[in-house]
């Protein structure tokens, strides 16, 4: 289907864009969440179309493009083994965002922390865009100790967990649970929200 969409591009149909995001979608079973938020832009652009046979030029839609290509390249690798080795050594994080800072810790390692204050800009931002901010630069901040590993975080807002493993409609979140999502997969962090 691949190759059938290829041919197309970069003008497809809506029922096109929607076919090939079903497929992604279902998918989840076997690779997860990352099939929602690797196919949010695309179900924005389906649901801004006027009919299913109206065309959509996916290089003048923000983010298509680049999903249709995470989807070309994951989709035509044949794995002989699974995308992570996963140590049995695992890692277990918290964090906490506030209006004025933010703040990580690993569990059961000693001394190992992290906190920034937020800017003046930031702390205007909304409590789910700090709480997100907040996993990223701790992710970030502590990515040579937890490349290679799994990890289970700990979060209290479910709003990040939700973003983090589904994507979000609003294109700044979205943009932040990209970033999780591609710093997890340049490092092989196996990241588990909770």
């Amino acid at each position: 289907f691949v190759d059938h969409i290829n041919g197309k591009l970069p003008i497809l149909t809506a029922r096109d864009l929607a076919r090939f995001a079903g497929k992604v979608i279902s998918l989840m079973p076997v690779m997860g969440n990352v099939c929602k938020l690797m196919t949010k832009n695309m179900h924005r652009a389906i649901e801004s179309r006027s009919s299913w046979e109206s065309s959509v030029n996916i290089y003048f839609i923000s983010g298509v493009l680049e999903e249709f290509k995470f989807w070309q390249k994951s989709l035509q690798i044949k794995p002989v083994r699974p995308l992570f080795s996963l140590s049995l050594q695992s890692f277990s994080i918290y964090s906490d965002a506030s209006k004025v800072a933010c703040a990580a810790y690993i569990k059961n390692e000693s001394n190992i922390m992290c906190h920034r204050n937020w800017t003046v800009e930031e702390r205007s931002k909304s409590s789910k865009w700090r709480e997100l901010q907040a996993v990223l630069f701790a992710l970030q901040s502590f990515v040579s100790k937890l490349s290679g590993f799994s990890v289970h975080w700990f979060t209290d807002s479910q709003n990040c967990v939700r973003v983090i493993e589904n994507g979000s409609t609003c294109t700044d979140l979205h943009a932040i649970a990209l970033e999780i999502f591609e710093l997890c997969i340049q490092n092989q962090i196996s990241l588990k929200i909770s």
